[in-house]
């Protein structure tokens, strides 16, 4: 899974345990700083329009609570 705009990692944080892999991707930089302090969690600094993953390499994509921003 990729939480896009996932930010500190909250709702993220969630799912560990329940799939393979979960990512987090942030442009922030301070909240991916608070993000990697999950465990089980990779984070990333990037944007949802340029996501750092080969083309079909995800499952499943979330983004909770970002499009207001």
């Amino acid at each position: 899974i990729i939480d896009i705009g996932g930010g500190t990692g909250a709702i993220a944080q969630f799912f560990v345990g329940k799939v393979d892999i979960i990512e987090v991707v942030d442009p922030s930089s301070k909240m991916i700083e608070r993000c990697r302090r999950h465990s089980g969690i990779s984070c990333a600094v990037g944007s949802g329009e340029s996501l750092p993953f080969a083309n079909k390499s995800v499952d499943k994509v979330i983004l909770v609570d970002a499009l207001h921003h």
